[in-house]
């Protein structure tokens, strides 16, 4: 898995709510190949004229420690119904809806996903551990990184579909990867992501309450959940924090 390239490649972005548009309106004028899918029953009326204009407006204050904002209107290379154009040939696969709507996401994702990817799920709530299992079930091998974020990078509203306005810039956002041995590969691939540049990590005994509050699947779904749990509790989050030291990056820690 070569993860210095990934993000020369398209990025998929699943979802076509206010996160969703958000995130593709940010990589795109940042310069990168915007895959944006919605699920046909939802499309008409989440993305409206977008599926047919492809086009995003990002606007808003954009409030973060770092004064950055990034405004305009985006041309997303490709905005679709058929996920298999969103997948195919993709790097970085960042999946932006609610927790309730990882599963139905997941379903129709899993049979696509090629060695190589990355999935990067706004916000975790268990997403990552849920997508491997499903996984597992379906006897799909594939060599994919997964990992989670313990909410979205922005605060968001769309004003209507092709128009988001961003309020906020998140500062600190924590991550992991499932399994997590593959958490530094996961940082790595997206040191470079739009919203992230420039934010150095760093690692502290954060609970994993925090990660995957509000938890939402019960342990009688999955019979060796127990196992599960306990590789990932083993290892500690991760943190991203935009901290500054005479006008330099503190790096990573």
């Amino acid at each position: 898995m070569d993860k210095g390239r990934m993000l020369e490649k398209p990025v998929a972005i699943l979802g076509g709510g206010a996160i969703a548009q958000t995130q593709a309106a940010d990589f795109a004028l940042e310069g990168y190949k915007v895959r944006l899918y919605e699920m046909p029953e939802f499309a008409s009326k989440s993305l409206g004229d977008v599926l047919k204009t492809r086009k995003i407006e990002l606007g808003g204050v954009q409030s973060n420690l770092k004064n950055f904002s990034r405004s305009g209107v985006a041309d997303i290379h490709v905005v679709t119904t058929d996920i298999s154009k969103a997948l195919k040939g993709a790097g970085l696969i960042v999946i932006a809806v609610p927790g309730f709507g990882h599963e139905m996401f997941f379903e129709r994702m899993i049979p696509h996903l090629e060695d190589g990817q990355v999935v990067s799920i706004f916000p975790d709530n268990f997403g990552s551990l849920v997508l491997r299992k499903m996984m597992q079930e379906k006897g799909r091998k594939v060599d994919v990184v997964i990992g989670g974020w313990h909410s979205a990078p922005y605060g968001t509203r769309m004003l209507e579909p092709g128009k988001v306005n961003c309020t906020i810039r998140e500062a600190n956002q924590i991550y992991e990867a499932f399994p997590s041995r593959d958490g530094e590969v996961f940082f790595e691939a997206l040191r470079d992501a739009p919203y992230s540049v420039g934010f150095p990590i760093s690692s502290g005994p954060i609970p994993l309450s925090v990660l995957a509050w509000p938890m939402r699947i019960p342990s009688c779904m999955f019979p060796d959940l127990s196992s599960m749990w306990v590789q990932w509790r083993s290892h500690r989050p991760r943190i991203y924090s935009p901290r500054r030291v005479n006008g330099t990056s503190t790096g990573t820690e």
